[in-house]
């Protein structure tokens, strides 16, 4: 058996590795791309929703007990979809 002949299917080998290498890597930062947009959108829902909390805390006229019940509800679900 001459080299050459060894030296092709080496080649093949190698390209073939290096070609698997490369696509598990690119579908890899496909993922990491994905989780860490869902991530922003979550952080992004729960500071709105803790803002909107905030503007109806502070909008409010009526009594406590009013006022004490919608920030309670508001905040309670901001801090839910914040901590997601």
């Amino acid at each position: 058996m001459s080299t050459a002949s060894l030296s092709q299917p080496m080649a093949e080998i190698f390209a073939h590795s290096a070609d698997l290498w490369f696509a598990t890597q690119a579908g890899l930062l496909a993922d990491m791309d994905a989780l860490t947009h869902a991530w922003l959108h979550r952080r992004r829902e729960g500071l709105e929703a803790m803002r909107a909390a905030l503007e109806q805390l502070t909008g409010c006229q009526g009594p406590a007990r009013k006022c004490f019940r919608s920030s309670r509800n508001g905040f309670s679900g901001a801090f839910r979809r914040a901590n997601r």
